[in-house]
């Protein structure tokens, strides 16, 4: 029982580093050379054939910029992630330019 809850978490990062890597347009070579890994070692993670370890884990979440934790979520909790993060981006570009406006650099 303890085995099929390593193994699926090992899946939901694999699955989310093709994700994140799909969503940040990096092929898997240039992911790979970002974290000093090879290709086929990113081939094997994103189809569950090999599991990252924990330095691995962060080396890639920080290449693809995001953080180590989001690797392990599950899909419905990575896309409430995702909106959060849209949401917040969204607030903060508003806030800057009500800064920029309202309170001008000389």
């Amino acid at each position: 029982m303890e085995g099929n809850k390593i193994e699926n978490a090992y899946k939901i990062v694999s699955k989310n580093v093709k994700h994140y890597r799909s969503q940040s347009g990096f092929s898997q070579a240039e992911l790979a050379e970002k974290c000093n890994l090879s290709s086929n070692c990113i081939s094997e993670i994103e189809y569950s054939k090999t599991y990252p370890n924990l330095k691995t884990v962060i080396k890639i979440a920080f290449a693809l910029g995001v953080e180590p934790y989001q690797l392990f979520l599950p899909e419905k909790q990575l896309n409430d992630s995702f909106i959060a993060k849209v949401i917040f981006d969204r607030f903060q570009n508003c806030l800057n330019s009500f800064r920029e406006e309202f309170f001008p650099k000389d």
